[in-house]
């Protein structure tokens, strides 16, 4: 299944590498409890019997997973219209729609008023699936599809100028929204500790934090050093309980002291989210495994 939305750091791209290195079958759970674009538990959606956890510290990004998992109908019928309203709109009404869908992202209820302006629906939403299709429609039409926040919390890129948005927008959303469902995805926000507090033996869990010496503005608290040691320690506690574990994390020497006791593995990657053309291009990410059995 297909990313609804584009995340820094997606995994989208090194999909092939991870389903080398990940188990063929999660005997347990999967948790992600920093979900972002949920690339790798999408790709890895076939070998997950057992149901699976999402998480993030992003209350944006949660709600937008939660009312996907219980309202696909909804979203994807109010983000479908605005996407082919978009797309046949001129270049300053387009910038408009970003802007007025931008400065309405958690501005109270979906009163019917707001909800016809942005997205000529007459029918009344749930607070709940009108700002997850905001959500998706301001991520497709922002800068380099860069999720930003203020340390207010406020988002605060500007619109990328993009002359199309993608058509299939609404049948992503019914494909991913159905095929999870209610009773196989559970959704929890807040920080990794509380997505994974009930992890156990034979679970996996797969961590995908803020990258050390790299972008962490996804919430107004940022993710700096003595989080990468407190995560690490967390992750170190479940794996010697038996969970499975797998962490991203950059190549840097200090993750790799920090990560010693677990298995490193190199992930090539070509790097497309940046505001510097000369700062993107190949580079090598490390993939940590440890715990559960065979790591």
């Amino acid at each position: 299944m297909i990313p609804l939305v584009k995340y820094a750091g997606g995994k989208r791209a090194v999909l092939e590498q991870f389903k080398g290195i990940f188990p063929s079958k999660v005997e347990g759970k999967y948790y992600e409890p920093m979900v972002g674009s949920g690339a790798v538990f999408l790709g890895l959606y076939d070998r997950i019997p057992g149901g699976v956890i999402l998480g993030d510290a992003s209350e944006y990004l949660c709600e937008m997973w939660m009312a996907v998992v219980a309202e696909p109908g909804v979203v994807a019928g109010l983000v479908g219209e605005w996407c082919e309203r978009y797309n046949a709109a001129t270049p300053r009404l387009r910038e408009r729609m970003y802007d007025a869908a931008k400065t309405s992202i958690r501005h109270g209820p979906a009163t019917k008023t707001m909800v016809t302006a942005l997205f000529g629906k007459i029918q009344m939403v749930s607070a709940r699936a009108f700002n997850s299709a905001l959500f998706i429609v301001v991520n497709r039409t922002c800068f380099n599809g860069l999720w930003r926040v203020n340390q207010s919390g406020l988002f605060n890129v500007p619109w990328g100028k993009y002359k199309t948005v993608p058509t299939d927008m609404e049948a992503r959303i019914l494909k991913v929204g159905t095929t999870l469902g209610e009773g196989f995805v559970e959704v929890r926000s807040g920080d990794y500790r509380t997505s994974t507090s009930d992890a156990q033996e034979y679970d996996l869990v797969y961590f995908d934090p803020p990258y050390h010496k790299n972008f962490d503005q996804y919430t107004p608290s940022r993710f700096k050093w003595d989080q990468q040691v407190w995560l690490a320690a967390w992750a170190k506690d479940l794996s010697e309980v038996g969970v499975r574990i797998f962490a991203s994390n950059s190549n840097t020497p200090e993750i790799r002291d920090l990560w010693s006791w677990a298995k490193c593995h190199e992930i090539e990657v070509r790097r497309t989210i940046s505001c510097k053309a000369e700062t993107r291009g190949k580079g090598i990410e490390l993939l940590f495994e440890a715990g559960g059995t065979g790591a």
